[in-house]
């Protein structure tokens, strides 16, 4: 669900947005990028909780990417982190093979995360995101040293 969070609030964001409208101005380099996040994921990626912190890395610097308006850095590194985790996602929604736990999740992905972030991109309150990103980021390291 963080996930799916962190980029709909971001692309929820950057779709409204005048200054960084990366959708219609880099096409040309989204969908190579997206591609190549999609090649990285099936080549390099492992099971996507092993992932987090190259996903959570690559969100936090599209955020960052985004508030310093770096379009063009942007239209690379937020496609990318976008194919990467879903490809993750949808791979462990794949392996769970009980229809009971996929249809909750994709409830929790679908309808609880994406509309948390929907109305936050509508309220203009993306820094609400980065720091629920910041705190799953520490809640991710606690919870790895205490099973190691």
């Amino acid at each position: 669900m963080l996930w799916i969070f962190a980029d709909s609030a971001l692309f929820e964001t950057l779709s409204r947005s005048g200054v960084m409208d990366i959708w219609r101005i880099y096409p040309w380099i989204i969908i190579p990028t997206h591609l190549f996040g999609v090649f990285l994921a099936y080549r390099y990626g492992a099971e996507l909780l092993h992932q987090t912190p190259i996903i959570l890395g690559l969100f936090i610097f599209s955020y960052g990417l985004y508030w310093s308006e770096e379009p063009i850095l942007l239209s690379i590194v937020y496609p990318i982190v976008i194919s990467y985790y879903n490809v993750l996602l949808f791979q462990a929604l794949i392996r769970m093979a009980d229809i009971r736990l996929i249809g909750l999740s994709m409830i929790g992905v679908g309808w609880v995360a994406a509309s948390i972030a929907n109305g936050v991109a509508l309220e203009h309150q993306l820094w609400i995101a980065a720091i629920v990103l910041g705190l799953s980021g520490l809640a991710y390291t606690f919870y790895f040293r205490r099973i190691t």
